[in-house]
């Protein structure tokens, strides 16, 4: 069983890449890169948000279907409960039909 998500991911924000924060990170990212093109710094923070973007896609599904499981079994306890109280007040009418 995967840990439980105990932050809500829909409420997150993308960090700013274009900032000074990421500068550093940008100039690794342009200085590895392999193509006839040289990269940019735009480029860098561009490809810095998809792999946030794809990240965080995915902590929201988790986090949906976390959700999902979640309310399937409360219904199931809230049903389990429902019947057990059933059965009590059968057994209740069932000794007071008795009892007369």
């Amino acid at each position: 069983m995967p840990p439980r998500i105990t932050h809500d991911p829909t409420k997150d924000e993308c960090p700013n890449y274009e900032g000074e924060d990421f500068a550093n990170v940008r100039d690794l990212i342009i200085a590895g890169h392999q193509g006839g093109d040289p990269l940019t710094h735009e480029a860098a923070a561009n490809y810095l948000k998809e792999a946030w973007q794809r990240n965080q896609d995915k902590k929201v599904a988790d986090w949906n279907t976390q959700l999902q499981a979640d309310q399937a079994a409360a219904d199931e306890e809230e049903a389990q409960a429902q019947q057990a109280e059933l059965q009590q007040r059968k057994e209740r009418e069932k000794e007071e039909a008795e009892e007369k």
